[in-house]
């Protein structure tokens, strides 16, 4: 016969474990640890060179890069002896010494002047000629429009025409055949007027001074 009572049964129920559930409370179940991912050591960064430093290492690469170098040697200069000084002057060339000349007192290259130089001097545009007189006058030649003579031993000027169809008027005559010239005479020559003045005469002459 049972004797138990009604009333404990319940609770030894209650009292009864449950398959299901564990033995233990919940304050005291183990809980599972979750690694946590190391960190890797981080490098330490490099210093920043400064610019100065930049550039001084460019200039240091470039300059082992451009070459071997070379041992250069310092020789002392000397003096060169009085004997070498005078050696080593080039020699001069002798100057042209002008007798006279002419300038430009009207048409084109107005103020321009001309030295004379002893013997014959032709005149015109090209480059050919001992005066060249390429202002934009193309009524005078390229080549020997007139001469302009000086005769060292006599201390004579002289102008002739150089054969062309435009006349040469030496003060406003026309020179068919070589005419003698005196300091302060006018040229014509096409479009230009030139006033001649003499640098050697009767009174003065380079030969006088060699």
């Amino acid at each position: 016969m049972n004797t138990e009572d009604p009333d404990d049964v319940p609770t030894r129920a209650l009292g009864r474990a449950n398959p299901l559930k564990p033995a233990f409370a919940d304050d005291d179940a183990p809980t599972a640890r979750i690694a946590k991912p190391s960190r890797l050591p981080q490098p330490e960064p490099s210093p920043v060179p400064s610019p100065a430093a930049i550039v001084e290492t460019t200039h240091a690469v470039t300059r082992r890069i451009s070459g071997p170098r070379r041992l250069e040697t310092f020789v002392e200069p000397q003096a060169p002896s009085r004997l070498q000084s005078f050696s080593s002057e080039p020699a001069r060339e002798p100057v042209e010494l002008p007798v006279g000349f002419v300038v430009i007192v009207s048409g084109p290259g107005r103020g321009s002047y001309f030295p004379i130089y002893n013997g014959m001097n032709s005149l015109g545009r090209d480059a050919s000629n001992t005066i060249i007189v390429d202002f934009g006058d193309d009524k005078i030649s390229r080549e020997s429009h007139c001469f302009l003579t000086f005769d060292d031993e006599d201390g004579a000027f002289w102008i002739q025409h150089g054969g062309k169809s435009n006349l040469v008027r030496l003060n406003d005559k026309p020179v068919m055949e070589p005419v003698a010239m005196t300091d302060g005479d006018y040229i014509r020559v096409g479009a230009s007027k030139f006033r001649f003045v003499a640098l050697c005469n009767a009174s003065f002459n380079w030969l006088m001074f060699e």
